[in-house]
Formats: structure tokens, sequence, C-alpha cells
């Protein structure tokens, strides 16, 4: 990430508060260069100058601001030094601020279940001390290596070969060797077999979550999470893989480099808090949606988006970490966990393996809310799976004063007797928007009070005790005034608009597997939540919303990021990874698009008739 040597024609960004330090070249677009470097930066135009949310603060290099950046920056604002990143054409070094949100926090609030596997990565390290060479004994260095693992044949990359002599000879033979199978993946002088370390990484449409374990142990040595930077392209897939064929030269590599940049800022925090090196990172398994895991590779994901639907990927696949970019051990293995069809990723396949549905005779729902929602029925007989076009409004867009699920955002509402909001804001903090799960409770709880209707009007009868905040919009609309303040933070009727085609959507997809099964909701045993938003969310609004059927609460199973505990499965256990590529073969896709009753299901699923 850091070069050392400053190119001509180029120019030295220095980023605060990290204080990293990076070259651009003369010329290059601020928000694309920090973009597919791996920064998060905020936007919903993907660098068009149309929205505004792209600022960084300039303290060196400041230049007069363009009439995009007047009409979106305060004058107050434009004179502190900020401007829009995607209007600044680089000509000259710059210190600039990125404000980076702290998410590790969320990561570890995910991970609250205990794995039980055995512990067989499917690779080990060796160590050897080997004879020395000599008149008796002219042995080539690589046969040496090979008695002594005591095996046929073992295949040495280039790049280990050419280490080969100079590290045998370090320590007097005595050396450590990575290995795979019959494949070495490293070699070191003395005995490094303390240092194995393997990374499981969950890569998802708005966040990408990591976990290092130790694989002698399998003990965890650390989790990071942060903002997809894909995102500053657009909040879905669909505007992601719009991007790729609408930019047919650069966009692919550059959401690409965005992701892979991301997760090697992720390698190197994480290495550096547990104190090891990432070159003694040698396995690594991913999870993701069909359209991560094709952005991730570098594989056009352009046919996803339009009928029949259909991806490259599919399958598992095995790949050297440098053919990625990834800056673990070169050599080391990527395992990306395989998918169900162009809608139904790796993540799914990874959740289901963790929660264990497809081995119960018991019928389970499995349901993983995002920006898309994918849901899986099934047991260890039958499994069906679909996906449905939640929208982005779980996760904060689109809403008024909606936001991800970081510091400052809204994520519990209780409506008591008083009138006033029992409001629970992540980090304890000044609320500054609202995330999914609030948006969830906020509803609930209106249409608990009667202050929405089924159809989803916002009402305004005056004897009602929260009436009074139920005001006006700019556009005469009447929304609801969640917290006052300097910067008041409200629900507006769009905004239940959006949440109604969201949860619309989702029920209906539970409805018609459930159709296709030929089963009721009681014949379900238990219905796994999964994902940030099924970790967080409330059980008792979920149903009262009628996002699914009126289950009983104990049934509603919250499981956390089942994707990365799937992931880290992968990662731990090489018979977890084999039971996943069959799983993946196991269950039947189902394209709702396709299904002739989708349209009256989805309609008549707007309709807010929870319990």
């Amino acid at each position: 990430m850091i070069r050392d040597t400053v190119q001509t024609n180029s120019h030295v960004l220095i980023i605060l508060p990290q204080e990293d330090r990076l070259e651009i070249e003369e010329g290059g677009n601020l928000f694309r260069f920090l973009v597919c470097h791996g920064y998060s930066i905020p936007s919903s135009c993907g660098g068009m100058g149309t929205c505004g949310k792209c600022r960084v603060l300039i303290h060196k290099g400041l230049k007069p601001p363009t009439e995009s950046e007047e009409v979106h920056l305060s004058q107050v604002e434009l004179d502190q030094g900020w401007r829009l990143s995607c209007q600044q054409k680089v000509n000259c070094d710059i210190v600039l601020e990125v404000l980076q949100i702290d998410e590790t926090t969320q990561a570890k609030e995910l991970l609250k279940h205990e794995l039980h596997t055995a512990l067989d990565p499917g690779m080990e390290k060796v160590y050897l001390e080997l004879p020395s060479p000599g008149k008796e004994d002219q042995c080539p260095d690589t046969l040496r290596v090979q008695e002594g693992l005591g095996v046929r044949r073992i295949t040495f990359p280039l790049s280990v070969l050419r280490k080969v002599p100079h590290v045998l000879r370090v320590k007097d033979f005595r050396a450590t060797v990575t290995k795979e199978k019959d494949r070495a993946l490293d070699v070191e002088p003395g005995d490094t077999t303390g240092a194995f370390y393997g990374l499981a990484i969950d890569i998802g449409t708005t966040t990408i979550a990591g976990y290092l374990l130790d694989l002698n142990s399998g003990q965890e040595m650390g989790i990071r999470s942060q903002i997809n930077p894909q995102r500053s392209f657009g909040a879905d897939v669909i505007a992601r893989i719009k991007h790729v064929y609408e930019h047919s030269e650069t966009g692919l590599k550059e959401l690409q480099e965005a992701v892979v940049s991301a997760i090697n800022r992720m390698i190197h925090q994480l290495c550096q808090t547990a104190a090891i090196e990432p070159a003694h990172i040698y396995k690594v398994t991913v999870a993701g949606n069909p359209t991560m895991l094709h952005l991730f590779t570098a594989v056009d994901p352009s046919q996803i988006d339009h009928s029949p639907y259909i991806p490259v990927l599919r399958d598992g696949m095995i790949i050297s970490a440098n053919e990625l970019g990834l800056e673990t051990n070169s050599e080391g293995r990527v395992y990306i966990i395989p998918a169900i069809s162009g809608y139904v990723g790796a993540d799914i396949t990874a959740g289901v393996l963790f929660s264990g549905l497809h081995q119960s005779s018991k019928l389970s729902l499995f349901v993983d809310i995002g920006t898309n929602a994918e849901i899986v029925l099934g047991n260890k007989e039958r499994m069906l799976a679909c996906s449905t076009p939640a929208g982005p409004a779980f996760e904060g867009a689109l809403i008024k004063h909606g936001m991800s699920a970081t510091p400052g955002a809204i994520a519990h509402v209780l409506l008591g007797g008083d009138g006033e909001p029992r409001l629970e804001v992540i980090g304890n903090s000044i609320p500054k928007g609202i995330c999914g799960s609030g948006l969830i409770d906020l509803i609930a709880e209106l249409r608990k009070l009667e202050l929405i209707d089924e159809k989803g009007k916002l009402l305004t009868q005056d004897n009602l005790r929260y009436a009074k905040r139920v005001t006006s919009d700019e556009r005469s609309q009447p929304q609801f005034l969640v917290s006052g303040g300097d910067k008041p933070i409200s629900l507006t009727q769009q905004d239940i608009r959006e949440l109604q085609l969201a949860k619309g959507a989702i029920r209906s997809g539970v409805d018609i597997l459930l159709r296709k099964w030929g089963a009721a909701p009681d014949d379900i045993d238990v219905v796994y939540l999964a994902g940030a938003f099924g970790n967080y969310v409330r059980r008792e609004s979920v149903l009262r919303i009628g996002m699914l059927p009126p289950f009983p609460l104990e049934k509603l199973k919250p499981v956390g990021n089942a994707a990365g505990q799937g992931a880290k499965l992968c990662l731990l256990n090489q018979g977890e990874w084999i039971e996943a590529q069959q799983l993946a073969e196991r269950v039947q896709y189902c394209e709702l698009s396709y299904y002739k009753g989708f349209s009256d299901t989805f309609i008549d699923n707007l309709y807010f008739k929870g319990i």
C-alpha cells in the first residue's frame, strides 16, 4: 500500500488520521484513487458529483471550490477545507483527512458462537533437521527436503524453489516446510512451526468481516470489520454490476482493487494487533454473495443482473494469494467457498453449513437479511432456496435519516406511555440517524399504537399521545419525529413505503418456498436469523410488521454472522470445505421472478398484518 519511491508525474498523499503515505498520478481523481486503495468513502452517485457525500477535509493542497462543491457544502465548510473527493483532480501534494469509523466492535458482537469441529486445515508446517551434503552425499536440495518429509514427490513453486538453497544453509539444514498435500507453500530457516495462521473473510455488500485464527490451536487471534469500499460505487449489487458494464475498460478493475485493498488493510491491522507476520498466513477462506465473489476475483458479473441470471462461478475454487493480490504468504491458498446460484452465494452456503440445517431431520428455515434476503428451507433430505430483492432500506439507504449500524445509529426504539421514545444508540452517543433494526422497531411500535394503519399510512389523529410528534415534512407529507436537538431525526411516509417493499419481498420468498415444499409455518422447527441485521433486530418487531409468518417467538434463533462462522469452519477443517461443496450441489434454487403467483403474493405482503 505504501510505496518507497515517488514516480515522476506523481504526487504524495498523506492521509490522516492514520498518516498513510500514498502516491497518485498527476490528474488522478481523488475519489476513485481512495476507494481503489480500500478507503470507504461515502457516496450514492458513484463519484458523479451529485450526492455531495464523498467529503474529505484537506489540510494542504486546497483548491478553490468547484460548482458542485458550492452546491453541496456550506461556506463555513468550504472555509474549513472540506471538499468533495470526486471533484478533486490532483495536481500537487495533498494532506487530507478521511473520517474513519471503527467497526471492530460490530464484528465482535456478531461472534457469539462456539465452533465445534476437528482441527484439520488441510496443510501443515513440518520442522526438518536434514543431513548436510558432502562428497558422500550429493543429493539435490529438493530431493533432500522430500526425503526429510517422507513423501514420494513434492512440488515446489518457482518462488519457493528460489529460496531453498539459501534457507537450508542459514541454519545448517534445519528448516521448516509449509505444505499442502504434495505442494510446498514455503520454506523457512529454523523451527517456525509455531507461526501458522489462517484468515476467514466474509465479503458482504455493505461490510467486510475478517477473522484471524491460529491453525495450530484453532484459537481466534483477532477480528476486524469495515465498510466495503465498493459501496462508493453503489449500495447494492445491481449498481455495482452496472458500473462494470458502463465502464468496460476500468470498472471491474476498480471494484476488484477496492475490495482487495480493503482486505489487505484489514490483514495488516490484524497482524499488527496480534504481533505476527502476514507471511505466516497460509490459508484464507472467503464467503460472499455471487456478485461480491465475481468482483473479488475480477470475473465479469455482467450476466447476473438480467434474465436468465447466469453467474460465471458456482463451485468452490482454490487460488494462490499472489494471483489475487492478497498480502499474506505469497503462495498461500485462498479457498473460495461454493455458491448455490447467481443470487444465493457462498455466504449462504457457509451460513447453512454453520447452522446445521442440512443435517437435521426436522424442517428448518434460514433467513439472511441484508440488501438482498436469501432464504433456505429444508432438512437433510431436501433444501429449497430463493433470493428476494429486499433493497437497501435495512442498510439505511433510501431512508431520509438512514445509516448503517455504526456508532450514532439508533438501533432500537420503544414507545412508552409518556409520549417520549426510548432510544438505544450504538456507541451510546448522540443519535445521528437510524439503522435497519431501529427502523423496524419504530414501525412496529407505531403499528402497536395504531399510528400506522394496515396499509402503511402514517396517521395524525389528535387524540393519540404521540400525535404531537407527527408533523409535516417539506413536501407537506406526514413524518414522525424520533429525536429532536440540533439535527432532528424523523421517519417519513416514504421511509415506511421503503420498509414495506423490503419486508414484503422477504415474506413473499418465505411464503413461496413453503408452498413449493407443501408445508405450513407450524411445520417449521426453527427459524435461523442470520447476518448483522438478524443478530440485532428484535424478534417481536419482525413478527409485528409481518416480515415473517406468525411463528412462536421461541422458534426464531439469531445466529449472528453465520457466513463468517461457516468460513471459519472451512478454514479450520478441510472436511467442512468438502461438505460445503456437497451442500451447495444439493440445494434447489427457485427463481421467484419466474413464479406465476409472485406479484400477487408480494402485493398482499405489503400490508402490515403481523401479530
